[in-house]
């Protein structure tokens, strides 16, 4: 079974030891948004066919990434990807999970999407929550594919 043909998964994998970059004021609230650009590199990947041969719902694949900012390696990140819809083929739709492994904290997140074809070059992903410095991590995530095995990862903090 492969939920999709390419070698990569299309939910990045991304983490940083800070927020170090561009800070503004959000609109209408007394809270500012926190962006950081990051890339991935995928370092493992495999994909589980738990059903009938081929795609099937509950399908998954799992991945672990090396997060650079700054052409420096800042951390590691995992997620696990299952099959929730194979039925309006080729379209499948697969909920997505991951935590980024930071030094001050883990950040997690998570994402339903729909592909056709391969994964999309483009994806946001929802930040959920997290520990540690990111106790209170909210805001989303957009990913795109560069390769099969780099992404440009940007997050985008909302903090107050």
């Amino acid at each position: 079974m492969l939920l999709y043909s390419g070698a990569a998964a299309f939910v990045a994998l991304c983490t940083g030891a800070s927020l170090a970059g561009a800070t503004s004021v959000i609109p209408g609230s007394s809270g500012t948004s926190e962006t950081l650009q990051l890339k991935a590199v995928v370092t493992e990947q495999h994909q589980v066919d738990v059903g009938s041969a081929g795609a099937s719902a509950g399908d998954y694949f799992v991945r672990s990434a090396t997060i650079y900012q700054d052409g420096e390696k800042i951390g590691v990140s995992g997620v696990q990807c299952t099959a929730v819809s194979v039925e309006s083929r080729p379209s499948i739709g697969t909920q997505c999970i991951g935590t980024l492994n930071l030094d001050e904290g883990r950040v997690a997140f998570q994402s339903l999407n729909f592909a056709t074809g391969g994964p999309p070059k483009e994806n946001d992903a929802a930040i959920t929550g997290g520990t540690g410095k990111y106790s209170s991590a909210r805001g989303h995530m957009e990913i795109v594919r560069e390769s099969a095995d780099h992404e440009t990862v940007t997050l985008h903090f909302q903090r107050g």
